[in-house]
């Protein structure tokens, strides 16, 4: 149960970002996730994504 609940919650901050298409992302959840508040997910994947440069910019999508 705590899988899948880190799993849909990994799922949908993935979804919710603008990420460049092009891409096939893997995310691997380590047992740290299951116990992570949401925003601190979510800011750790965007920022790996701004990193890595697969996020859409504000100014692209205009």
């Amino acid at each position: 149960m705590v899988r899948n609940r880190t799993r849909r919650r990994l799922r949908e901050i993935v979804r919710a970002l603008p990420i460049a298409s092009g891409y096939d992302l893997v995310i691997t959840g380590y047992a740290q996730s299951a116990d992570a508040p949401y925003g601190t997910l979510r800011d750790v994947f965007t920022s790996s994504a701004k990193r890595a440069g697969i996020l859409i910019e504000a100014t692209q999508t205009s």
